[in-house]
């Protein structure tokens, strides 16, 4: 399949959970013989050349960066305030030579998939629309209200405390998320506590080794893919090292959900700790 993959933040180095579960992304359908474009800023605060990507990665995907300063400055933060009715934190990604650059290659290609990785970047969904009749996919990294409820309540300066709030007010524990269940073919609603994740759950403090548990299970995720394509493709009963993958992808995706790593916290909080 053709696969354009939107990133607000360019993937590498793979120093924190979003540029490792990007790149990893791309390595996995790369490896499933996908082809990739990459759509991604490149920012002042994160730059990084990408004829300095690894060679190997270079050749798995077609890249296009943007540069942008997402700084926070005095007057766009009053601009916004006063003008705008999105949030800031949004408004700062958007870019009007992003959007020119996603015309561009849109009109230019045709895509089976147009997969977005974080919040900011859905604003751009109706130009895409507009353009492509490819299925889009969207990936939630975090869960921002409550980041950026977190910054709110922990911030000492009143003048941004109060202006950090205004990020959270549809962030509320009333806020109700609206979700299709494609085999059951119906719409359910819930709040982002009963299904989304919790922001850098594996995270360990060891410096140096921080996100080596999502490092290693994204690579065991890219050898299951293989096994995966191998059943799909012989249409036959798994060998032995392709049960194994099976199992030990039933265990990945067992971890991950919400009550299993709710049991865990409480096994590291009332026992590990005492």
């Amino acid at each position: 399949m053709k696969i354009l993959i939107l990133s607000n933040k360019f993937p590498y180095p793979l120093k924190d959970g979003g540029a490792i579960a990007t790149f990893n992304l791309i390595n996995g359908l790369a490896n499933l013989e996908n082809r990739l474009t990459l759509l991604t800023f490149n920012t002042k605060k994160h730059y990084f050349p990408t004829e300095k990507l690894p060679e190997n990665v270079l050749k798995k995907i077609k890249i296009h960066t943007v540069y942008i300063d997402t700084d926070i400055t005095l007057f766009s933060t009053l601009k916004n305030w006063l003008f705008s009715r999105k949030p800031y934190i949004s408004e700062r990604f958007f870019n009007n030579n992003f959007q020119k650059k996603l015309i561009q290659v849109l009109d230019n290609n045709s895509y089976d998939i147009i997969q977005i990785e974080g919040l900011y970047l859905l604003q751009y969904i109706p130009e895409i629309k507009k353009r492509t009749k490819a299925i889009i996919s969207y990936r939630a990294h975090n869960i921002e209200h409550k980041i950026w409820l977190h910054l709110a309540e922990n911030e000492k300066n009143i003048l941004r405390k109060f202006y950090l709030k205004n990020f959270t007010k549809s962030g509320a524990s009333k806020q109700t998320l609206f979700a299709y269940d494609k085999v059951k073919k119906k719409y359910f609603k819930s709040n982002p506590k009963d299904i989304c994740h919790i922001r850098n759950f594996n995270k360990i403090s060891f410096p140096g080794k921080e996100y080596i548990v999502e490092t290693e299970q994204a690579k065991m995720e890219s050898i299951i893919a293989i096994s995966f394509k191998k059943i799909i493709k012989s249409n036959t009963y798994p060998d032995e090292e392709q049960l194994t993958h099976i199992l030990s992808f039933i265990s990945l995706i067992s971890l991950r959900h919400p009550r299993m790593r709710g049991i865990f916290e409480f096994i590291l909080d009332d026992f590990l700790f005492i």
